[in-house]
């Protein structure tokens, strides 16, 4: 999530936050390097986190420009962090990144241990500082603080320059640690108009920008302060798109230079700015509109299928792209050399669906392109105009008044779904005329497994039989992609190394080349120890090695959104024949569980027929994103489901109904 700050630095503009707090009540802590008392051992974030390995109990950046030949950009950057336990002593070592021109002035830290209630001091000594060469053009500062130990307090302060910069760095809130304070200060001329945007779902604890006293030439300038207090540790949950999604962090962006009063330049606009920007490059529009390489394809497909039939010359031309060309796993939105890229038959993301583009239009379709962000490389907020907020580029088409999309890097990705990595909130379609628009990248696929089991169970607990996968959609996807990258061999070797309680003697992998048809692998297998025998009773789980064994949600609450990406439907179903001499003695109870807002359901049930038991277990998630507010729920329902399929059957040698009443 991201807020629109107020639009710094403009005296025109309101400078009224977005997102409400209480100011007036709060006043920073006023802490200095080499300033540590007995109290700051004990300090504790609210609420307190003993699982943290390190705390932050204080940090702070206070920004300025140097005016000279250049106006260099000027960051003091202060931190002071008590260490918790071993797993907490990388802390201690930090890496700055200086780029090629940058570089750091009066870098000083200190180590604190507290000794039968004294502090003792351990000064950081200058051969702990190491400058690298990574790449010509970026090289990077080193050092360790020393005498690291258990509950000790390290702090380290640091100047570091930036010669020319016009656009204030980022500011991270929130770490992987707890933070007590986080505090953001910068002093900026109004020549450099910014915006700044702040992400995550914290709010700001103070959120101040007023007029400067310091002039900086004839534009004047401003006050800014930005904090946080007692940040909960950022985890890395599972299910979410990236980290930097969801951490709480200030972002600026340049959006004009002003001189005399007079904005002269502007770099940071709305949608309009960033759609003319992308029509009017070479290495955009150019590259699908004078495209004439594939036009002789494009006349074959015309012959070949009927006119009639768009949706059939859309596939033609989506495979014909896909598998001729190879994509080289680079996320673009620009192509420089098309004929190039033709004659390799290798190339980024731009380069195929810009040809795909092209051998559409070839074919009388109104065929655009959607820009979009890959989920790795973060959300699109549709209310901050950013270019750069995208990496990605696809195929569009309006088929039957629906938006449908192409995208040729992937084999086993059918017409009108995009990869998993594409699956990321919306995209924007670019049009000319001022017609552009975002468009939902709502999946149009679910992710689904169904599991189909024949087992004979032995009066020795073995179980023999066959298992077969049948999958659909998005699960279909992925596993085309395991079995065309290890093969058959290799693809049953990681089988075993999975389910080593297998013995299996036969595999079979059906529909493989025909994606119209859902892919299946089938095994003969047997389960040595499927069940465990005790005197005169035999115990085994109804699921087998298929059941979930632990719940993917693992921590009490969440503040930001599960986002499973596509829905999903698992389903086991498996038939037992009993042992001759066994009858049953106690079976798990049926269970149906709903989430709320028809979000998904389970259903299990193992039922009776004659010798045989037939167990049924299937859990469908319906839609892809959870708010935080249904997390709880969310994980209650995966808690249940982990205890059914837990549960065990109970068979009883030589019991008959009348025994058992």
């Amino acid at each position: 999530m991201t807020h629109l700050l107020p639009a710094l630095f403009s005296l025109a503009l309101s400078l009224m936050p977005l997102i409400s707090w209480s100011q007036a009540a709060v006043k920073p802590p006023e802490v200095r390097f080499g300033q540590v008392t007995v109290a700051d051992f004990a300090l504790k974030p609210v609420p307190n986190d003993t699982t943290a390995e390190a705390v932050v109990l204080y940090e702070s950046v206070e920004t300025e420009f140097e005016l000279g030949s250049y106006i260099n950009m000027v960051s003091t950057y202060f931190s002071r962090i008590r260490i918790n336990k071993k797993s907490g002593y990388g802390q201690a070592t930090l890496t700055v990144e200086l780029g090629n021109s940058g570089k750091i002035r009066r870098l000083e830290g200190m180590t604190y241990l507290l000794k039968d209630g004294q502090i003792v001091r351990n000064k950081m000594d200058k051969d702990a500082i190491q400058i690298e060469e990574v790449t010509d053009d970026n090289h990077i500062q080193k050092f360790t603080l020393p005498g690291v130990e258990e509950g000790c307090i390290i702090e380290y302060r640091y100047t570091w320059v930036s010669p020319q910069a016009r656009t204030l760095s980022s500011w991270n809130f929130q770490h992987s640690i707890p933070v007590i304070w986080s505090d953001f200060k910068a002093t900026v001329s109004n020549y450099y108009f910014q915006q700044a945007i702040l992400t995550g779902y914290l709010p700001l604890t103070i959120n101040e920008a007023k007029p400067s006293s310091v002039s900086l030439r004839s534009e004047g300038s401003w006050q800014l302060h930005f904090a946080m207090a007692n940040v909960p540790a950022f985890r890395d949950e599972p299910f979410i798109t990236t980290p930097r999604d969801y951490m709480a962090r200030v972002e600026f962006e340049l959006a004009s230079a002003t001189a005399s009063g007079v904005r002269s330049k502007k770099y940071f606009g709305n949608w309009e700015d960033v759609d003319n920007k992308l029509l009017k490059s070479d290495y955009f529009v150019d590259q699908y509109k004078k495209a004439p390489y594939f036009r002789g394809v494009a006349s074959n497909i015309m012959n070949e299928v009927s006119a009639n039939d768009t949706l059939a010359r859309v596939k033609a031309a989506y495979e014909f792209v896909r598998t001729t060309m190879t994509w080289n796993e680079r996320c673009s939105l620009y192509s420089m050399q098309l004929k190039k890229v033709l004659d390799l038959k290798k190339g980024d993301v731009a380069d195929l669906n810009f040809m795909l583009i092209g051998l559409l239009r070839d074919l009388g379709l109104v065929a655009n392109p959607l820009i979009l962000s890959t989920r790795n490389h973060g959300h699109v907020d549709e209310d901050v105009g950013l270019l750069r907020n995208f990496n990605y580029v696809v195929a569009h088409l309006t088929l039957g008044g629906k938006d449908f999309v192409l995208d040729a890097t992937d084999r086993f990705v059918k017409p009108g779904m995009l990869p998993l990595r594409a699956l990321n909130g919306s995209g924007r379609l670019i049009l000319p005329d001022g017609k552009s628009r975002f468009v939902s990248l709502t999946p149009t696929e679910r992710n689904t497994r169904t599991e189909s089991a024949l087992l004979t169970l032995s009066t020795t607990g073995e179980l023999t039989g066959t298992m077969s996968y049948a999958y659909g959609g998005y699960g279909d996807v992925e596993a085309r992609r395991s079995v065309a990258v290890l093969g058959r061999e290799k693809l049953l070797e990681e089988v075993k190394h999975m389910k080593p309680a297998w013995q299996i003697e036969k595999i079979d992998i059906s529909d493989f080349t025909d994606n119209k048809l859902p892919l299946t692998i089938d095994y003969v297998l047997t389960l040595p120890e499927g069940a465990q025998v005790a005197g005169d009773r035999m115990y085994f789980q109804p699921l087998l090695t298929e059941g979930i064994s632990k719940n993917p949600f693992k921590q009490p609450e969440r503040q930001f959104p599960v986002d499973f990406a596509v829905p999903s439907d698992e389903t086991f179903m498996a038939t037992y024949t009993l042992p001759n001499g066994y009858t049953v003695e106690e079976l798990p109870k049926p269970l149906a569980l709903s989430l709320p807002n028809n979000g998904g359901r389970f259903n299990y049930q193992v039922q009776q027929q004659g010798n045989q038991l037939l167990v049924v277990s299937r859990i469908s998630i319906r839609k892809p994103v959870f708010p935080a507010n249904e997390y709880v729920l969310l994980k209650e329902f995966y808690e249940k489901i982990l205890l059914k399929h837990g549960e065990q059957i109970v068979l009883k040698k030589g019991a008959t109904l009348a025994e058992k009443k």
